[in-house]
C-alpha cells in the first residue's frame, strides 16, 4: 500500500509504508517552511499554520490513528474532519 501525503503548494509524494522516516522529515521540512508564510484567515489557513507534531516523535508519529485524530480535532476543525472522514473511510 502507498500513502499519498499532501505538501506545500499542491504538490504530492508518494511513500511506501516502510519509508516513514522519510516522510517524517519531509513534514517537518514542510512545516518549517508553512511556519514562516502562512496567516490564518480560515479553516484551512489556520490548520496548515498549526503544528500539531511539535510534541510528536516518530514512534508517536508511526502510531497515529488518524480517524482518531480528526474524530478529536473535528471541535475545531469541522470541515476538514468532515472531508477527511470521506477520504479516509475509503484508504483505510
Amino acid at each position: 500500500m502507498t500513502i499519498i501525503c499532501g505538501i506545500r503548494d499542491s504538490k504530492s509524494i508518494a511513500v511506501q509504508p516502510n519509508d516513514r522516516v522519510t516522510l517524517w522529515n519531509t513534514l517537518q521540512n514542510e512545516q518549517s517552511k508553512r511556519s514562516r508564510t502562512n496567516h490564518p484567515t480560515s479553516e484551512l489557513r489556520n490548520f496548515m499554520a498549526t503544528y500539531f507534531m511539535a510534541h510528536a516523535n516518530l514512534e508517536d508519529f508511526e502510531n497515529l490513528d488518524l480517524m482518531a485524530w480528526w474524530k478529536e480535532k473535528e471541535g475545531q476543525y469541522l470541515i476538514l474532519a468532515d472531508m477527511a472522514r470521506d477520504l479516509l473511510v475509503n484508504v483505510i
